[in-house]
C-alpha cells in the first residue's frame, strides 16, 4: 500500500498503513512484515536500516516490485540527507526564502542544516535510479522522483562549486560534466511536472519545481543546459 507523499511524510502514516493492511502482522519474516519494518525505520530516521531490509527483500533490483523500489527510493533520499518533513515547511509561504534564488534555496532547504557531501549526491542518484525504474509509477512516485532530481541537482552544484557548502559559489568550477548532470535532472522535472502539480497542488514549491528549468536555462528554451548557462546561473547564486 502506497500513499500520497503528503501522507507518507506525516509521522507514522506509512507505517500505520502497513500495520493495518491485511496479513501484515501475521509473520515477522513475511514480505509485508519486512516492508513494515522498513517503513518504521524510515519514520524513525534510520534510513540505513530501511535500505538494508529492502535490499534483503530484493537483492536484484531489476526484479523488485514497484512497492519495494518506491520505498527504497525514499530510503536513499533519506540517506542523501533530504528530510522530506522539511517539504511541509517549504509549502508554508511564511518560510520562503527572500533571496533572488528562491528555487535553488527551496530545494537546498530540504537538506536541513546538514553539510552536503559527495556521498549524499551518490545516494540521491541511487534514489533517482530506483524511482525511475518503477514500472507503473503513481503520481506520488513521480513527485518523489521530481524532488529527488531537484535535490540531486542542488547537491551536485553545491558539492562541486561551493567549497564552503553553500555560503559562496565559484562559477569557475562549473564543468561540462556538471552541466550534463543538471540537464538530466531538469529533464526528470519536466517529465514529471504534471504529477508534481497533482500531488502537491498549487503552492510555491510546485512553482519552484516547474520553474527551475527556466531559472537555470534562461531564455534559450532548448532544455539542454550548457556549461556557459550553468556558469551564469552559479555566478548569480547568493
Amino acid at each position: 500500500m502506497r500513499l500520497p507523499i503528503r501522507n507518507r511524510i506525516a509521522a507514522g502514516a506509512l507505517a500505520v498503513s502497513l500495520l493495518l493492511a491485511p496479513g501484515c502482522a501475521a509473520d515477522k519474516d513475511s514480505t509485508a512484515a519486512q516492508l513494515e519494518k522498513a517503513a518504521i525505520a524510515m519514520d524513525q530516521g534510520d534510513y540505513s536500516v530501511a535500505e538494508s531490509v529492502l535490499l534483503a527483500l530484493c537483492p536484484d533490483l531489476a526484479t523488485c516490485s514497484d512497492d519495494i523500489l518506491s520505498l527504497l527510493g525514499e530510503a536513499r533520499m533519506g540517506l542523501g540527507g533530504v528530510e522530506l518533513t522539511n517539504l511541509l515547511d517549504q509549502l508554508d509561504p511564511a518560510n520562503r526564502s527572500s533571496s533572488s534564488n528562491q528555487v535553488f534555496d527551496a530545494m537546498n532547504a530540504l537538506f536541513g542544516t546538514s553539510a552536503i557531501t559527495a556521498g549524499d549526491v551518490a545516494s540521491l542518484q541511487s534514489a533517482i535510479d530506483n524511482l525511475g525504474s518503477i514500472g507503473t509509477p503513481t503520481t506520488s512516485d513521480q513527485t518523489q522522483l521530481a524532488v529527488a532530481a531537484a535535490t540531486h541537482l542542488v547537491a551536485s552544484v553545491i558539492t562541486l562549486t561551493s567549497p564552503d557548502n553553500g555560503a559562496t559559489f565559484n562559477s569557475n568550477l562549473v564543468t561540462p560534466a556538471l552541466a550534463s548532470v543538471v540537464t538530466a535532472d531538469l529533464a526528470i522535472l519536466v517529465n514529471n511536472a504534471t504529477a508534481v502539480a497533482t500531488t502537491l497542488g498549487a503552492n510555491d514549491l510546485t512553482t519552484d519545481l516547474n520553474s527551475l528549468l527556466v531559472e537555470i536555462e534562461g531564455p534559450n528554451g532548448d532544455q539542454v543546459i550548457s556549461a556557459a548557462e550553468l556558469t551564469a546561473f552559479v555566478g548569480a547564486l547568493i
